[in-house]
Parts: structure tokens; sequence; C-alpha cells
């Protein structure tokens, strides 16, 4: 069981951390009023978990280790969920510069 903790912190130390912010609001419905249906951000959130996942495995054909998180609940202003990108440095740069943050 301590081989396995070992290997899995000596590669967290490999994957770097590329944190990038999605708002969504509208003039209209209930964004207009910084609210948002769990369901629709949910369903916003599992997308763009499937996009970046899609988008490494193309790149890296397959070979990239990468995982998105949610690190922040949303700021006053707007309903923005800040994302944290672990993956090599090379990964995540590609990732994020094809998918335009």
């Amino acid at each position: 069981m301590a081989e396995a903790k070992a290997v899995k912190r000596v590669k967290e130390k490999e994957l770097s951390e590329k944190k990038f912010t999605i708002s969504y609001d509208a003039k209209e419905s209930s964004l207009s009023r910084h609210e948002i249906s769990a369901k629709d951000l949910g369903e916003a959130i599992l997308g763009m978990h499937n996009l970046i996942e899609e988008t490494a495995s193309v790149i890296s054909n397959g070979s990239a280790d990468v995982s998105l998180k949610v690190t922040t609940p949303a700021k006053e202003g707007s309903v923005e969920v800040v994302f944290a990108l672990l993956a090599d440095p090379a990964t995540a740069l590609k990732v994020l510069g094809i998918l335009g943050f």
C-alpha cells in the first residue's frame, strides 16, 4: 500500500495546474438574477469535463493524464465556475489553447 501512495505522490507532482473561468450571464432569464438551475450547471460542468478529456485524448493519441476540478464558488455579479485542469504542462497548455482559454 505504501508503494501505491508513493507512486501517486510522484504522479501528482508531474502535473501542472492551470485555472480558467467560465461565466454564465444573460440579460434575460434567471442568469440575469445570478441564478442557474442545478441541472443546467451540472450539465455544463460535466460537458466541460468531457470536452477537456476528449481534447486531451485527441492531442496526445490517448496517452494524456488529465483531471478537471471545480475549485471555488461563484463570485458576486454573475455565475462563474472556476476550473482547475491538472495535466502535464504541455498537454494543459495545448488543451486550453485549443479551447480558447
